[in-house]
């Protein structure tokens, strides 16, 4: 929704032909808020980088000293899981990797140089896609995090990811997993 989309800054570039969405704009931020960076997705599915992307995506929409994390593997994942979670009322804070996953389960720098961020939640739910890369991930960031974190979940979805869980109108039984 267009709330969803403002309350993780995301602008979308409109075709002049035809008024559907050519580009959208997913920005990033430093720790002080001002914007580093643009993921930028040309659809259907090409991305570029402007400027910088050096945090989790969403971070900056985020209560501070929240009880609850959801970490997603991507940023339209990360607008899904929270637009959902907020239909059902609870309003987690809710960020994306922003590099995606790793077949062999590395996690990526700018996901560890966040830890002191993610760690600051009492509950980290790992909501990474339900393929072998985003379940190698959330295996190896577990692993991580199992030393600074007293909950630690990985989410198995009966879809590839929270984005199809919401295209599939599945939106009320991801806040039961």
């Amino acid at each position: 929704t267009q709330a969803t989309a403002e309350r993780f800054g995301v602008r979308v570039r409109l075709s002049e032909e035809d008024g559907s969405i050519e580009r959208v704009l997913y920005p990033y931020y430093d720790v002080d808020g001002n914007t580093t960076g643009y993921k930028v997705r040309i659809l259907p599915k090409e991305f570029l980088i402007v400027g910088k992307v050096k945090s989790l995506f969403g971070k900056q929409s985020c209560k501070p000293g929240a009880r609850l994390l959801v970490l997603t593997e991507g940023e339209d994942d990360a607008m899904a899981a929270w637009h959902m979670l907020n239909d059902a009322g609870r309003n987690y804070n809710v960020c994306s990797i922003p590099n995606g996953a790793s077949a062999e389960g590395v996690v990526d720098p700018v996901v560890l140089s966040e830890i002191e961020f993610i760690t600051s939640h009492e509950i980290i739910v790992l909501a990474l896609d339900n393929d072998a890369p985003g379940q190698a991930t959330a295996r190896t960031l577990a692993e991580v995090l199992s030393s600074s974190v007293k909950r630690i979940k990985i989410l198995k979805m009966p879809r590839k990811d929270a984005g199809q869980m919401l295209i599939d109108g599945m939106g009320s039984s991801f806040e039961k997993l």
